[in-house]
């Protein structure tokens, strides 16, 4: 039988291999592609917002984002940790309604899932991924990179292929929340490699993870198959 696994990160492609899956037969295609057809408009926010969004599962990383907001270096800094996202009920990991409210305060905001988050990453300084939930290729990451966001994320599958250190981000270990704090200080006080990774950040995914790009690779996958 002729056929080809496509994997989004290198664990999953390692697992694979593991099992006895030669490589041959695993394409790594990283993410499900971006649009640059519009350039996006780049200006610099009022308010020092860091930015989080995804499912509200207690394995992405929400308490730790939370413990980010809480800490004292922030207080009075004009910073707000800016938390997108809905509880996802269907899971038993999902965090609850009340506890997001218990945390809203002057640093943290909670808002539900939004249709489009495109007015949110263009008012942000920052995205901040402390995720330790198993997935191909977090798209909102590369979301962010198209919006010249540099990204602070913990080590993890699929962070692990598309943030380069000092290049488009930052990785942590996880649930460092202290080295996570570090660096956040450091970026929001250093304007000039804030917006050097942040230009870093959009032409490595416009490189990378175009709709172009991971279409042609996609197709070679199917031509070779037909």
């Amino acid at each position: 039988t002729t056929f080809k696994i496509i994997v989004q990160n290198t664990e999953n492609k390692n697992y694979l291999i593991n099992l006895g899956v030669s490589k041959n037969k695993i394409k790594f295609i990283p993410g499900t592609g971006l649009s640059f057809k519009k350039k996006i408009k780049t200006k610099v926010p009022k308010i020092k917002t860091i930015l989080f969004a995804g499912r509200l599962l207690w394995s992405k990383g929400v308490k730790e984002f939370i413990e980010c907001s809480n800490s004292k270096y922030f207080l009075n800094q004009n910073v707000k940790f800016l938390l997108i996202g809905s509880p996802d009920y269907g899971s038993s990991d999902a965090i609850s309604v009340e506890y997001l409210k218990s945390q809203n305060d002057k640093n943290f905001t909670w808002l539900k899932k939004q249709k489009s988050l495109d007015k949110f990453f263009s008012k942000s300084y920052l995205f901040l991924y402390p995720s330790t939930y198993g997935e191909g290729t977090p798209r909102v990451v590369l979301e962010a990179f198209r919006h010249s966001l540099p990204v602070i994320a913990f080590r993890n599958p699929g962070c692990n292929d598309i943030i380069k250190n000092n290049l488009n981000g930052f990785l942590i270990e996880p649930k460092n929340t202290k080295k996570m704090i570090n660096r956040l200080r450091f970026l929001l006080n250093n304007k000039t490699v804030r917006n050097k990774i942040g230009r870093n950040a959009y032409n490595y995914a416009k490189k990378n993870f175009s709709n172009k790009k991971v279409f042609i690779d996609t197709y070679k996958v199917w031509k070779q198959l037909l």
